[in-house]
């Protein structure tokens, strides 16, 4: 297989698959310093006197997931600006609020793998895993509250209450083969653009002109990685895609 680069001069040029660059490694790149910073947030805030909370936490948030929250935090502060240490704490309060969907969503939907391992629910039981994922529900809340900025515990309250809806919505739906445009675009806005724009917007703290052009990007975005996601959730199986059809 063989790939096209574009220079800046239009010439198309040959490149062999396995040096090929990913746009996401690209951006990723852009802020790889950062996000070791949010790594190191990220085992803090799973951190509990209760030793089995962070064993089944980091069972899942290290287990090599794509940090695309946390990056699109960083990328949006590093467009607004925004050099604030707190730009670390939002995403990693973004990755741990995914964290704990994905923890629900395996024992809503009986998912066996997640990540390409077995999902927590089979290693550690269901209410295990329900409960640290309201965990880390708790501490991504409690690391925004601890920021003093009244702007971003609210919309990030906001966009938890929008997750919960968009979950409840696809629950009521799931199944259904004739699902509309309409009633798609409404899962996944709630269920994945929600989070994302709140990511993207950072957490509001960025000058209100510049939070409100990311939040919409950021939406887009959301809707975006959903759509590709459901593709490649169809498409490839369970040694392709680290997880089981339909999660």
């Amino acid at each position: 297989m063989r790939t096209r680069a574009t220079h800046d001069d239009d010439r198309e040029v040959q490149r062999p698959a396995d040096t090929q660059i990913t746009p996401v490694a690209s951006a990723m790149a852009l802020v790889a310093e950062e996000l070791g910073a949010v790594e190191q947030a990220l085992g803090e805030l799973l951190e509990s006197t209760f030793a089995i909370i962070p064993e089944i936490g980091g069972h899942l948030t290290f287990a090599g997931g794509k940090r695309f929250r946390p990056m699109v935090t960083l990328l949006a502060a590093q467009a607004a600006g925004y050099r604030s240490d707190k730009r670390i704490t939002v995403a990693a309060a973004g990755e741990l609020l995914h964290t704990a969907t994905l923890l629900h969503d395996d024992v809503i939907d009986e998912g066996d793998f997640r990540r390409g391992r077995p999902a927590a629910r089979l290693r550690y039981g269901n209410g295990l895993a329900v409960l640290t994922g309201d965990y880390c529900y708790a501490r991504a809340l409690q690391a925004v509250a601890y920021l003093g900025e009244p702007a971003a515990i609210q919309t990030m309250a906001d966009a938890v209450t929008r997750m919960a809806e968009g979950e409840v919505a696809q629950l009521h739906v799931a199944g259904e083969w004739d699902l509309d445009r309409e009633r798609y675009y409404m899962v996944i806005d709630r269920k994945t653009a929600a989070l994302i724009s709140w990511c993207s917007a950072v957490a509001h703290l960025v000058a209100p002109s510049h939070a409100q052009a990311l939040a919409r990007y950021g939406r887009e975005v959301g809707y975006a990685f959903q759509i590709a996601d459901d593709i490649i959730d169809y498409s490839l199986d369970v040694a392709d895609s680290g997880k089981a059809r339909g999660q």
